[in-house]
């Protein structure tokens, strides 16, 4: 971009307007997972949150 300063009332070229698009093609956008694709590293929890504390399986509790 140009390092001209403009006056008011003076209006900048289209040049010096111009900036690099942040839009991707149709293609190129990330697309979300549908019902059918399983959940990657979906695995039964190893414990359970309660509050503060990590309740395990065996009722014993861990901080």
């Amino acid at each position: 971009m140009a390092d001209k300063e403009y006056s008011p009332d003076e209006e900048p070229d289209t040049a010096d307007l111009e900036e690099p698009s942040t839009e991707k093609d149709p293609g190129e956008e990330p697309k979300a997972a549908t019902h059918d694709e399983p959940e990657p590293h979906h695995e039964e929890p190893s414990h359970e949150a309660i509050g503060i504390g990590v309740v395990e399986h065996d009722g014993t509790e861990n901080r």
